[in-house]
């Protein structure tokens, strides 16, 4: 549950996704389900109910997947934007000398000289090879103009729904039964 929905998700400087950020984190809680009493507090209410349903086994989160788009408010290193993990565990070297880990996808694919963000220049062995590496794994991504969003993987056309959820509840059941 590393990213939550909707504005927060985009990591908006809107106000809402401010305070939740300053209040629970830079997640939103959305990993470590606050302790105190979700009667009392709309977001705390959500993240508990998030967290009883992953325990149920439903982790509606994970069906979640980012659609990259003008990459201004996907982070480089930290969202999971290329293959399934962040950058920073696909290239733990070259995410040690960046010079700001927290930098925006947009500031990273605009690049030229990588040696005006890295605090040296990588120095031959598992640091070159990462660094070519990332280098041919970011070079076939492409800005488009319109912001980053969060789709649901079960219905691509229509969004999130009980009913696609629901679907996708019952078909997992069922393979769960026949094996």
């Amino acid at each position: 549950m590393e990213e939550m929905h909707g504005e927060f998700l985009n990591h908006s400087s809107g106000l809402w996704a401010c305070v939740i950020r300053n209040v629970y984190g830079v997640d939103g809680g959305v990993n470590n389900a606050p302790t105190c009493c979700p009667k009392h507090n709309t977001w705390v209410a959500i993240l508990h109910f998030i967290s009883r349903l992953k325990d149920q086994g439903m982790d509606m989160l994970s069906l979640c997947s980012r659609n990259i788009g003008d990459e201004v408010l996907t982070r480089f290193w930290e969202d999971t934007w290329c293959g399934n993990q962040p950058l920073k565990l696909q290239f733990p070297r070259m995410y040690l000398l960046d010079n700001d880990r927290n930098c925006s996808l947009a500031s990273r694919m605009m690049l030229v000289d990588w040696s005006t963000v890295l605090r040296r220049v990588p120095r031959g062995g598992i640091e070159t090879t990462q660094f070519n590496a990332l280098k041919a794994t970011i070079g076939c991504v492409s800005l488009l103009d319109k912001r980053d969003s969060w789709k649901w993987s079960l219905d691509g056309c229509n969004g999130f729904s009980v009913a696609s959820y629901h679907t996708h509840r019952m078909a997992a059941k069922s393979l769960k039964n026949k094996g």
